[in-house]
C-alpha cells in the first residue's frame, strides 16, 4: 500500500474481483485475480510457451521402451512466484481498501496480462542455473546430463557414465522422466528453492494424486501408457443429456454437411442458439486432440459450422457423441513400448468436389514406433484439381510433421544441437532452410522415416527431383513441393500400401454400416481405428 501523493499523475487503477472455485476434490478456493483486459497497454512480451502434445506422447514412448521413472510436480500459485513487471496500480475489492492509500502490485496475481511471461522466464532462469538447457524444437522440454547418482556438475560432460534427464513444462506442471537417483535428486533440488511451493503429485499413472495429466487421465502399466479422458466424456454425456443420445457404430456417417443446412432467419438463429453445440464441441475438440485420434474427421466437419450451426449440424454432434458414448470405455490411446524407434506416417486425401468450397481433406497420423504420436485432419486451403493433387498435398503436410520429429528425436538422444537453425544463408541451388536441414541431420543422424500412402500418383510426385513438375503440377503453390527436397536427401522415404491398410483413411472421409461403400464399412473404421489408438 503506497501513499496517493506517491502515484504517478495519470496512473491506471487496474480493477480486481474474488474468484471462487469448488476444486475437483471438494475444498473451496478463493483467489483475488485482477481483470487483464483492463490493464494499460505496453511493449512487453505477454506470451508464454507450452509444450505440443505430440512432444509429450513422444516422451512418454521414449520413457516406457527405456523403463525411465516418470513424476509429476505442480507449483501451487504460480504466477504469485513471479514479480510484477513495471508499475500497476490496483483497485482492491471492497473491505480491503485503505483511505489515502492505494494497492502497488508487487508480484503478478492471477488475470495479471505479463503473469504467464513472467513466470515462464523465472523458471527458464531456474531451470538454466541448474544446468539445463532448453530443446531447440520445443522450449517447454529442459533436458540435463547428470552423473550417475543423479547430481549435476559442470564437469559432468566429461563423464563417460553420464545420464540424461528429461522435464516437460506446461506453465505451473512440471512432468519430468529419468532414473531414479534423477528424480529423486530434482526433486530435492527444486523443492529446496525457496522461490517455489511445490506439490509432488507422485509416479505419472500409478500413484492415485498423479492419474491426471493436463487434463489427460493416464494409466500405467509394465510396457504401456494408457490414455484417456474419460471424466471429460461423462461430464459431455450430461451436459448432451444422456436422454437424447443414442450409441452409434461411428463418429461420423458418409453424409455431407453442407452451409445449407445452416439457419436462414432470425428465428432459427435463435431457435439454434439455446442448443449448447458450441459448448459440446469445445469437449470433443479436446477428446480428438488428447486420446481419441478416430474423433479428428467428425471434429473438423462439425466445426466448420460452429457459427452458425443447423438441425443437420445438430444431429451430427448428437451423433457423434453417441459413438464417444459407446467407446467410452474401449477405446484409450495405448502408448506402448513395441515397434522400436521408427518412425512412420500414413497419408490421405478424399478430394472433395462436392462441398461447399470445394475444397479437399487432409488426413495423416504418425507412429513411433507402435506408438501413435500425431494426427490431423483438416481442410485444405486450395482447391485441388483432381485426387492426384490432393494426395500430394496430404503427403507434404505430413513431410512436415515427420521432418519436425526427426528432429526433436535427434535432440533428445544428443546433448545440444550442433547447428545453428536460424540461419538463412543459402543459394540459388540450396535454399538456407534446406542447408540448415541437411547439416543439421549430418550432424543428428536419425533413421530414415517412412511415409505411406496409397496413392501411386503421389509416390511419383514426391519422388520426382526439385525443380522437375509434372505438367500437371505447374500451378500447384512452391510450398508444396517441400516434401521433394527431403526424399531426394534420403531423409523421407515414401511408400505404397493398399488402400484397407492406410491407417489415416478415417481421418478424411465418413463411414456407413455394413451396407456403405466397401471401403466405407462400419468394420472397416472399427479395424482403423484400433491401430490408430496403439492397439497392436
Amino acid at each position: 500500500m503506497v501513499p496517493l501523493s506517491k502515484v504517478p499523475r495519470g496512473a491506471t487503477f487496474v480493477p480486481t474481483k474474488w474468484v471462487y472455485r469448488v476444486k475437483a476434490c471438494g475444498s473451496l478456493k478463493s483467489r483475488l485475480c485482477v481483470l487483464g483486459d483492463r490493464m494499460p497497454e505496453t511493449d512487453l512480451d505477454k506470451s508464454a510457451p507450452t509444450p505440443r502434445l505430440s512432444s509429450v506422447r513422444l516422451l512418454l514412448a521414449k520413457a516406457i521402451q527405456e523403463q525411465k521413472d516418470v513424476r509429476l510436480l505442480d507449483i501451487s500459485s504460480a504466477f504469485l512466484a513471479a514479480p510484477a513487471q513495471g508499475q500497476t496500480y490496483l483497485r482492491l475489492p471492497p473491505g480491503r481498501n485503505k483511505k489515502g492509500y492505494a494497492a502497488l502490485l508487487l508480484q503478478n496475481l492471477y488475470g495479471s496480462s505479463h503473469a504467464p511471461r513472467a513466470f515462464h522466464n523465472m523458471l527458464h532462469n531456474w531451470f538454466t542455473i541448474h544446468g539445463f538447457k532448453p530443446n531447440p524444437h520445443d522450449p517447454c522440454i529442459y533436458s540435463r546430463q547428470t552423473h550417475a547418482d543423479g547430481t549435476y556438475t559442470p564437469q559432468v560432460e566429461g563423464d563417460k557414465k553420464a545420464q540424461k534427464m528429461y522435464c516437460v513444462v506446461h506453465v505451473d506442471d512440471i512432468c519430468y522422466q529419468g532414473s531414479t537417483a534423477q528424480v529423486e535428486q530434482f526433486r530435492k533440488e527444486i523443492e529446496g528453492d525457496d522461490g517455489f511451493k511445490i506439490d509432488y503429485l507422485g509416479k505419472l499413472g500409478i500413484d492415485d494424486t498423479a492419474k491426471r495429466y493436463l487434463g489427460i487421465e493416464v494409466e500405467r502399466t509394465e510396457n504401456s501408457f494408457i490414455l484417456h479422458n474419460q471424466t471429460l466424456i461423462d461430464n459431455l454425456l450430461t451436459k448432451a443429456g444422456l436422454d437424447r443420445i443414442n450409441a452409434e457404430e461411428v463418429p461420423m456417417r458418409d453424409i455431407r454437411l453442407s452451409k445449407a443446412d445452416c439457419p436462414t432467419n432470425d428465428q432459427e438463429r435463435a431457435e439454434m442458439a439455446k442448443l449448447p453445440y458450441r459448448n459440446l464441441l469445445g469437449q470433443i475438440s479436446y477428446i480428438a486432440m488428447c486420446s481419441a485420434p478416430q474423433l479428428a474427421y467428425a471434429y473438423k466437419e462439425l466445426a466448420r459450422f460452429a457459427n452458425n450451426p443447423g438441425k443437420a449440424h445438430w444431429r451430427a454432434l448428437l451423433a457423434c457423441i453417441g459413438y464417444i458414448k459407446k467407446t467410452r470405455d474401449t477405446h484409450k490411446l495405448v502408448i506402448a513400448s513395441g515397434g522400436g524407434t521408427a518412425l512412420t506416417g500414413y497419408s490421405d486425401s478424399d478430394w472433395n468436389a462436392q462441398t461447399d468450397e470445394h475444397l479437399s481433406t487432409t488426413a495423416w497420423v504418425t507412429f513411433f514406433g507402435d506408438a501413435p504420436i500425431s494426427w490431423c485432419s483438416k481442410t485444405q486451403r486450395c482447391t485441388a484439381r483432381s485426387t492426384a493433387e490432393s494426395e500430394y498435398v496430404s503427403a507434404s503436410s505430413l513431410s512436415q510433421e515427420l521432418v519436425y520429429l526427426q528432429m526433436l528425436v535427434a535432440s533428445l538422444d544428443n546433448p545440444t544441437p550442433t547447428v545453428s537453425l536460424f540461419s538463412n544463408l543459402g543459394s540459388e541451388d540450396e535454399p538456407g532452410c534446406v542447408r540448415r536441414f541437411r547439416e543439421y541431420f549430418e550432424k543428428n543422424p536419425v533413421p530414415t522415416a517412412l511415409i505411406y500412402t496409397d496413392s501411386a500418383n503421389a509416390i511419383s510426385n514426391a519422388s520426382t527431383p526439385p525443380g522437375w513438375l509434372a505438367e500437371t503440377l505447374r500451378h500447384v503453390k512452391t510450398a508444396f513441393h517441400f516434401v521433394k527436397q527431403f526424399v531426394q536427401s534420403g531423409h523421407l522415404k515414401i511408400e505404397h500400401c493398399r488402400g484397407e491398410d492406410n491407417w489415416s483413411d478415417i481421418l478424411s472421409k465418413g463411414f456407413g454400416k455394413a451396407a456403405a461403400k466397401e471401403n466405407q464399412r462400419s468394420t472397416v473404421f472399427k479395424r482403423h481405428a484400433d491401430f490408430l489408438l496403439g492397439k497392436r
